[in-house]
């Protein structure tokens, strides 16, 4: 078994929420079939869910791993590396990014578009998409368009998605809410996760 064991990880004690945890060993089996990450007590699911295991340029979250029966190690199947007897091999373990939410522009006129931006907090080696939802305030299902995701490139801090708004008979402005939908394990709710968005009357600002 290839691996990094306690006397190469020099750096091998984190604190998470208080408690502070000891990295025991990293490892990758012969045929590089699973990647084993171990600490020395067990892992909460807070811990679980909120980190993500560097491995060179690579990104492990610990949410997308295996916890074992002693709940001390998670297992990565298949997860395409290869190292050697000898090999030096860069570990870091950071939390997830955030994602935040924000729409522009905002008021926005009945009739236009509204862009709505996802940001990370730090830039991912993947592209990742993230969910989105569209919770009707005063305005109706008929006053605007839909938008259920927004894919974030890789490399890239945000991208963007457009919510069309139609001109109605009304006289009244309308407000809808745009909220992050169930994200996946690679990000993590960040500030604000929800914006609204209020519709300008497009009748009343002419008078």
């Amino acid at each position: 078994m290839y691996g990094a064991g306690i006397g190469q990880l020099p750096d091998r004690a984190f604190s998470y929420s208080g408690t502070t945890y000891n990295i025991t060993r990293v490892s990758l089996d012969n045929s590089g079939n699973a990647l084993r990450f171990r600490l020395d007590s067990a892992i909460p699911a807070a811990l679980k869910s909120a980190l993500v295991l560097h491995v060179g340029s690579r990104e492990f979250p610990l949410a997308n791993a295996t916890l074992s029966s002693s709940n001390t190690r998670l297992n990565w199947s298949n997860p395409g590396l290869r190292w050697s007897v000898g090999d030096t091999v860069s570990l870091s373990l950071v939390a997830l990014p955030t994602v935040s939410l924000s729409a522009s522009p905002n008021p926005v006129t009945e009739g236009q578009s509204v862009t709505v931006t996802a940001t990370l907090s730090r830039a991912l080696s993947n592209a990742v998409t993230i969910p989105v939802t569209i919770t009707d305030n005063s305005a109706e299902s008929g006053d605007h368009g839909t938008l259920t995701s927004i894919t974030i490139p890789a490399n890239a801090i945000s991208g963007t998605g457009t919510i069309t708004t139609n001109q109605d008979t009304d006289y009244e402005d309308e407000t809808f809410t745009v909220s992050l939908g169930t994200l996946p394990s690679s990000v993590t709710a960040g500030s604000p996760s929800s914006v609204p968005v209020t519709i300008n009357d497009l009748g009343r600002t002419l008078l």
